[in-house]
């Protein structure tokens, strides 16, 4: 690999994302890892909406296109008659809030003898940054489900929880497995499609207890429900974001999007000041960075510095049936 100022091609790229992928099989790779991508696996798992990013004067803009039946309605039926009620893509135009970024140096200097040790110390720092950036989406993503939660349609007859505002209240001697069956109970009464949950702590260790009790005869009532109903557990972002309050989501399918932007296009862009390219996260495939990289003399061998940069946003569905029901739902444990 070349460590001449000026000098950057597909195959150094390459070189980089070949020492990565050394770096990922390695047990020195486990120290760069994003501490968990539960939340951001649960966001992507509810997302059906399509974007496009919208070029030109609309900075940081995209479209994001959601599909919506809320106009269909039960008719007499009339012979010859077919499809009176057509379906709408709500198409919204968003601008991108978040715009982060992390940034190192490598000295060529340091590895004058060795051109795989630079290339091997630029892929630490592109996995490193790659993975800070995914824990920082993620932090947002459990923050934005605090800012989406809607309205609990069902109102409780059995006393297990309150409804308080967007927040369902329910005290800590009713979150174990039968808490299941209120949660599949509230997704019917708020018409969730294919509802999933998000938790922390809550509720952990009563799935990992019921699953290692599922043989028992006793136990397989708690793996049961647990198997029935789909919760993704990480308590890494809910409960680090939230503090000492434990919470757990309850989404439909449809209601969140994960969208992602990019100034530049593939290939390498070389300018007086630098250069500029994109690259595909190592543990995200499908999210790609902008990343810009500089020179300057370190003696007499260049010295790389490096911004790996992140647009990004998540979205709530803005066509939910009735203006109180996002598609999220927030509960409180008491």
């Amino acid at each position: 690999m070349s460590t001449t100022a000026g000098v950057w091609t597909e195959t150094t790229l390459q070189n980089i994302r070949v020492a990565a992928a050394s770096l990922l099989d390695d047990r020195i790779g486990l120290q760069y890892f994003p501490k968990s991508m539960d939340t951001i696996n649960y966001i992507k798992s509810l997302q059906t909406a399509q974007f496009t990013q919208l070029k030109g004067t609309k900075k940081n803009t995209v479209e994001v296109e959601w599909i919506n039946a809320c106009g269909l309605t039960v008719e007499d039926n009339t012979e010859c008659v077919i499809g009176s009620t057509e379906l709408s893509s709500n198409t919204e135009e968003y601008t991108t809030s978040k715009d982060s970024s992390v940034s190192f140096v490598v000295d060529a200097n340091d590895f004058k003898t060795n051109d795989f040790d630079f290339a091997q110390a630029l892929a630490k720092g592109f996995i490193r940054a790659d993975s800070l950036l995914i824990e920082s989406v993620a932090a947002y993503g459990v923050a934005q489900l605090n800012t989406f939660a809607g309205v609990n349609a069902l109102a409780d007859t059995t006393e297990k929880f309150t409804n308080n505002g967007t927040t369902v209240e329910m005290a800590a001697a009713y979150w174990n497995a039968s808490a299941i069956a209120t949660l599949q109970r509230v997704a019917a009464t708020n018409r969730f499609t294919n509802p999933g949950a998000l938790s922390g702590s809550l509720m952990h260790e009563a799935a990992l207890n019921a699953r290692w009790d599922g043989a028992n005869a006793d136990g397989k009532g708690g793996v049961a429900r647990f198997s029935d109903f789909p919760i993704t557990f990480d308590e890494l972002n809910v409960d680090a974001v939230n503090g000492a309050t434990k919470y757990l989501y309850l989404g439909s399918m449809g209601s969140l999007a994960l969208v992602t932007r990019n100034e530049y296009e593939s290939g390498i862009n070389e300018y007086q000041w630098g250069r500029t390219f994109k690259m595909e996260s190592a543990y995200m495939p499908g999210m790609y960075y902008d990343v810009q990289t500089t020179d300057t003399c370190s003696g007499d061998v260049n010295k790389l510095s490096v911004k790996v940069m992140l647009k990004y946003d998540i979205f709530n569905n803005p066509a939910g049936c009735t203006a109180t029901n996002t598609g999220i739902l927030k509960f409180k444990c008491t």
